[in-house]
């Protein structure tokens, strides 16, 4: 793999994934309650573990989780050919422009 070593060039010092998510309620049931990420972050606090979006820490570690759908708009079941393609994550690399 090339590397870019010029001096002006940007840093990467960490990575956050976000996953889209059918489910907030159970996939919290599994990234919080299994390997014990905190709720950092949700875009309704209110509504508890059924946040439209919620930002994970564990430790240095982040996750982003996004529904596929607000809550009124969600089908009853997920869509199979969304998931099977793998088109539900995204990846947030953390730059700098400096070392």
């Amino acid at each position: 793999m090339a590397t870019n070593n010029a001096p002006d060039s940007p840093k990467i010092f960490g990575i956050t994934p976000l996953l889209y998510v059918f489910d907030m309620a159970v996939s919290l049931a599994f990234y919080r309650d299994k390997p014990g990420f905190s709720i950092n972050l949700q875009s309704e606090p209110e509504a508890g573990d059924d946040s439209n979006f919620v930002y994970l820490k564990m430790g240095e570690i982040e996750l982003m989780l996004n529904t596929q759908c607000e809550k009124k708009k969600r089908p009853d079941v997920p869509d199979v050919s969304r998931n099977k393609a793998h088109q539900d994550a995204v990846f947030y690399f953390w730059m700098c422009k400096y070392s």
